[in-house]
């Protein structure tokens, strides 16, 4: 665990610009340092003392600072040195829960506002600086997450840095016809003629697999534009497990 310290003034740590990029951040995201103050439950005057470098932000301020710069909590994380209750390992982060995926129905694509943001502690990944949360629900995946006490964590598409294989978790996408989208999460199974197809791990026999097909020259995704895969599990934070046999509770597992 790292080493609480109390919040004092200090030097600035040799940079003329403290952490000038928040100001920069706020303005691209129309915002002022006012909000953040709001966020924060803190004076105006006392959050421009931190961005000027002269004290340290603490760690609990920096999910609503998130918020408000509409970055990943994990990056802010990154970019402030915090000090005061509750620092994180060095070998931690934050990550956002920002909504929840149907496993076993397609579901239209919803994000919780950010004020709904729940956080879970997780690893840090030096190789996925962007990393993102959803709490699972529905029976299709029930054999590896149990329905609403499962949290995966995913990389986006576009910055998963390894091929898609068989035996990949993904956070999958469809058009619904309507111009909007929904979303569930699969198991990928490539077969040996190259058939790729997204699988349940269930015991509710009516999932069948579905095929998709892989286009070139789509960064953002793997599929074509009207089924795709965004997003590749990194890992999961299992909260809660059924009763193991004999009645008694089976451990959290984190994947």
């Amino acid at each position: 665990m790292a080493k609480q310290v109390q919040e004092t003034p200090h030097e600035n740590d040799g940079s003329s610009e403290g952490h000038e990029w928040i100001k920069a951040r706020l303005k691209e995201v129309g915002k002022k340092v006012k909000d953040l103050a709001d966020a924060t439950g803190q004076p105006a005057s006392r959050i421009s003392e931190k961005i000027k470098g002269k004290t340290d932000f603490q760690v609990d301020e920096i999910p609503a600072i998130a918020r408000q710069l509409e970055l990943p909590v994990n990056v802010v994380m990154a970019r402030l040195p915090t000090s005061g209750a509750g620092v994180l390992p060095e070998d931690s982060m934050l990550v956002e829960i920002h909504g929840a995926v149907q496993a076993g129905k397609w579901t239209r694509t919803v994000k919780w506002e950010q004020k709904d943001w729940k956080y879970v502690l997780a690893p840090k990944d030096s190789e996925y600086p962007f990393v993102y949360a959803l709490r699972v629900m529905g029976d299709d995946m029930e054999l590896v997450y149990p329905p609403q006490d499962s949290v995966v964590l995913y990389a986006p598409y576009e910055h998963y840095k390894k091929p898609i294989v068989s035996g990949n978790h993904v956070i999958v996408q469809r058009a619904d016809g309507n111009g909007q989208f929904e979303t569930t999460i699969k198991e990928v199974n490539i077969s040996d003629d190259g058939r790729i197809l997204l699988e349940a791990r269930s015991h509710n026999l009516d999932y069948g697999p579905i095929e998709m097909y892989k286009t070139d020259g789509a960064p953002a995704y793997y599929g074509t534009d009207s089924l795709k895969i965004t997003g590749v599990v990194l890992r999961a934070v299992i909260e809660r497990l059924p009763p193991a046999a004999g009645g008694k509770q089976a451990l959290p597992t984190r994947l």
